[in-house]
């Protein structure tokens, strides 16, 4: 494997290192996101049952929040970079800074409203419209546990409304599964472009820094 060395060997040379602390925060939303997309996106499978459905939901309301602030985060640490940053890279950083920018880019509009409507902050208006919209069953079930002192207690409907309102991103034409399928899609292929510009744009940063980084074949085990 290529690890990337920073070439210091002393505690106070970092802080002679070009961008250290924005370097390492890119490093940070590339795991977090490499981490996210594995565990969910990249594993979505849907048996059927209620803890299924429950977990996928939550699972992409979660990594959709966090490609949202990975996103929003990004763009303001690699515009720190500007005066560092090749020639090569800067078309596929523009995309990155635009994406968080305009007002009509996927992020904003779909990732952005899954964030702000029903992750970190719950709109009013998916109360107040009709449950029947977003909720196949009836009555619906607020909660569910496996013991009866409700130890381990999660709540359902919360997971159900996300479901609705995430098919209401896709083809209206197709069945709600379709339209969430296609929606997973779009998002995971959205992951796979933010961390590949992510990557690329810390390899071509420290690249052209080569006092203070360089690559070598080995093994960090």
């Amino acid at each position: 494997m290529k690890i990337l060395l920073i070439n210091a060997k002393r505690p106070d040379e970092f802080a002679n290192v070009p961008h250290i602390r924005e370097l390492i925060q890119l490093c940070h939303i590339s795991n977090a996101l490499d981490y996210m997309t594995r565990q969910t996106i990249q594993t979505y499978a849907d048996d059927g049952s209620t803890a299924s459905k429950r977990n996928t939901a939550y699972a992409l309301m979660f990594v959709s929040s966090l490609i949202y602030e990975g996103m929003s985060t990004a763009s303001s640490l690699l515009k720190k970079m500007a005066e560092i940053m090749p020639e090569f890279i800067r078309p596929e950083v523009a995309w990155i800074i635009t994406e968080a920018e305009s007002s009509s880019s996927f992020c904003n509009t779909v990732l952005g409203r899954i964030r702000n409507q029903v992750a970190f902050h719950f709109g009013d208006g998916l109360i107040r419209q009709p449950l029947e919209l977003k909720i196949p069953h009836f009555p619906p079930v607020l909660a569910e546990a496996q013991h009866e002192d409700g130890i381990d207690l999660v709540f359902t409907l919360p997971a159900d409304i996300f479901t609705g309102y995430l098919a209401s991103f896709g083809d209206q034409s197709k069945s709600s599964e379709q339209q969430i399928q296609e929606v997973v899609g779009q998002i995971a292929n959205y992951s796979a472009r933010l961390l590949r510009v992510i990557h690329n744009a810390i390899l071509a940063i420290t690249s052209e820094d080569s006092s203070d980084y360089t690559i070598e074949e080995g093994n960090t085990a």
